[in-house]
Formats: C-alpha cells, sequence, structure tokens
C-alpha cells in the first residue's frame, strides 16, 4: 500500500475553476487516495489555512484572477517548509515548469494529465518524509555532539587536578615509597595521562562537527605546501622525499582541509618512520564532477581486509608499541570530508606502502 493510501490527507486547492478542481478531485479518488479536500482562491483564504489547518499537500494552479501560485508557493515555503507544494495548471510552456522548480515546487503536473497527480503526490509525501528523518537525525547528531563537547570539556578540569596531584605526591613520597607503590603511582600516572588525551581528542573531534563552515575558493596547493613546509621543522635529522604533485583550486574550508592534510601527513609520516628515504607523493585527478586528492607512501601498509576500519574513531591495525596514536586522525579526516560533500578511501598491502584518497566536488558544481 502507498504512503499517501495509508491515511486520510488534508489537501488544500488553490483553484478559481469549480469544475477543474472536481475534475482533480475524481482523479485523485480514482488513484486510490484518501484524502479530506478543500478548495480556495485568495491570498486571505490560503494564509488562513496554513496558520489554522495546515495540510498534507498543497495543489495549486499558475494562475488565479486575484492570485498567483509563485506567489502562493513563496508563502507557502516561508509558513510551511516542509509541505509539498505541486503546481496543478494548464499548458504554460516549458520556461513557467522550470522555473516553479527553481523556486521551490515539488512538481509540476498538467491538468491535461491529471492521471499523474495521485503519483506525483505520492512521490512529494514519500520525499518530504524522508527529508523530515534526515533533519531529525542531523538535529540528534547534533544534540550527541554537544553533549559529548559539554562532557569531555567537564571531563577536563578534574583530569588536570588529578594530573597535579599525582604529580605532586611523586615529588614529596616519590622516593620513599617501595617497588610495588611506585609501580602503582606509575600506573596512575599513565592512565589519567591517557584520559587526558581521550579528552582532548574528543573536544578536537567535537569542534570539527561543531565549527561552521565557511566555502571560500583557495588554491588546494598552496595549502598543502604550508603543511610541508611545518612537517619539514619537525621531522629535522629524517630523510623525508615529499613529492608535490599540481593540485587544483578547491571552494571549501580552508582551516578544516589544513587539518585534514596535516593528519594525513602526519600518518604517512608515522608508518614510514622505519623507511630512509621515506617518500610522500601528493596527486590529484579532476573530473567534471569531483577533485579526488591521494597522498601515497613508502610505508609498512596495511592489510588490505582491514581497510574498512582504517576510518573509524579509536581503530588501529598496527600495535601500539610500534605505532603510538589514538586512532583517531584518520577519522576525523573523514569527517571533515564528509562535511565537505566527498568521499574517503584508501588502497594499501602489508608492506608495500599505502595510498590515502579523499574527493571533493568540482568547484563548478559546489
Amino acid at each position: 500500500m502507498s504512503l499517501a493510501a495509508n491515511k486520510e490527507l488534508q489537501i488544500l486547492l488553490l483553484e478559481d475553476a469549480a469544475r477543474d478542481a472536481e475534475l482533480i478531485e475524481r482523479q485523485l479518488r480514482k488513484g486510490g487516495l484518501r484524502f479530506r479536500f478543500k478548495r480556495i482562491d485568495a491570498e486571505p483564504q490560503f494564509l488562513h489555512e496554513l496558520e489554522h489547518d495546515p495540510p498534507d499537500v498543497i495543489l495549486s494552479d499558475h494562475g488565479l484572477p486575484a492570485f498567483d501560485g509563485f506567489t502562493a508557493l513563496a508563502i507557502a515555503r516561508h509558513r510551511c517548509p516542509h509541505v509539498p507544494f505541486i503546481f496543478v495548471t494548464g499548458a504554460q510552456g516549458d520556461e513557467v515548469a522550470v522555473e516553479a522548480l527553481k523556486r521551490g515546487a515539488d512538481d509540476y503536473v498538467l491538468k491535461s494529465r491529471l492521471d499523474l497527480l495521485a503519483s506525483a503526490i505520492q512521490q512529494a509525501l514519500t520525499q518530504a518524509r524522508q527529508h523530515e528523518e534526515l533533519r531529525q537525525r542531523e538535529a540528534d547528531h547534533r544534540e550527541l555532539v554537544e553533549l559529548s563537547y559539554t562532557l569531555a570539556l567537564s571531563l577536563g578540569t578534574p583530569l588536570a587536578h588529578a594530573e597535579c596531584f599525582v604529580e605532586r605526591l611523586d615529588k614529596r613520597v616519590g622516593e620513599k615509597l617501595d617497588h610495588k607503590s611506585r609501580d602503582s603511582l606509575k600506573i596512575i600516572t599513565e592512565s589519567v595521562g591517557q584520559m587526558s588525551q581521550l579528552v582532548d581528542v574528543m573536544v578536537k573531534f567535537c569542534r570539527i562537527e561543531r565549527a561552521e563552515m565557511y566555502r571560500l575558493h583557495f588554491s588546494l596547493g598552496d595549502l598543502m605546501k604550508e603543511v610541508v613546509r611545518d612537517l619539514r621543522r619537525e621531522t629535522q635529522g629524517r630523510e623525508v622525499q615529499w613529492v608535490l604533485g599540481e593540485l587544483p583550486e578547491v571552494v571549501g574550508d580552508p582551516a578544516l582541509l589544513l587539518w585534514a592534510l596535516t593528519d594525513l601527513a602526519d600518518n604517512a609520516l608515522k608508518f614510514t618512520r622505519s623507511r630512509c628515504p621515506a617518500r610522500i607523493e601528493i596527486g590529484s585527478n579532476v573530473t567534471e564532477l569531483e577533485i579526488v586528492v591521494s597522498m601515497a607512501d613508502n610505508g609498512v601498509g596495511f592489510d588490505p581486509s582491514k581497510g574498512d576500519r582504517l576510518f573509524g574513531v579509536f581503530q588501529r591495525l598496527h600495535k601500539d608499541r610500534e605505532y603510538e596514536g589514538l586512532g583517531v586522525g584518520l577519522a576525523k579526516v573523514r569527517r571533515i570530508v564528509a562535511r565537505h560533500g566527498g568521499r574517503t578511501w584508501a588502497e594499501g598491502a602489508v608492506g608495500q606502502g599505502a595510498t590515502f584518497y579523499f574527493s571533493l566536488p568540482h568547484p563548478g558544481t559546489s
């Protein structure tokens, strides 16, 4: 059974011709819809209905004697933006139909093809329900992020106090403790330090989610050069070959993408630590729809059968004693790229290096 057939719909029709309204109602009954039907033809009535008896669907003729469909659409999108709005009108030309959809109408059905109206309503209702579910999930996600952020900040202060008191305790009585007690104090110190790291990571991860997105046009190549310049200072004493291919202009948030590129480069440096020289190559491939950026290294690689875990939060494919970290860097990269409407993935093999990719929408499609 269709979505619309599961309940009685409240349909509001903007139509000045009684005969056309009868034909529309008859065709919808024939289409199997259950509904209550109300016809109006003036703006004051329209405003009253939206405020006092909001409909499930709005159907509107394009031209009314004292009220036009585009004005009705603008009012509906302001007053009840989630209610489907479908034009049902005589032949007006393709330009009018295109303009109606551009202005936010859900569909455009000709009166000569009323047999299509029931399915158009069902499709519009399905899309409206999906959009509402998406909005609810996004709202729940934002609420969870805010809760996590608040908890992380709240934990920071007592952990800082704990670190301070443990340090004081070690200075005052550390030398007087027996071997077992000193081991216990060491475990406490390490545990508090690990918790502080986790809280710091949670705060940073939440800030990615909470940060306002700024969509600017800038050079990704210049951003990558900035990353390499900073990391060269941190890797003095290591032989690292940076190979920078041409990176294009993109549209996105420079601060967030700088963070993502830095995390990817840090990851490459970490897992090429045993290589001399380490080689990290950055390149791109541009299509009509997207820009794909790659960062390849000659490091230890990874088991491709476990590659889906790479971008998970607190996911690690290598042992702690070999490579430090909490396993969140790539998860941050994935979230930053996702906020830009892009994808992340990786290719690699054990002992043969790895290549990490992310995509961004082409500036022409953003």
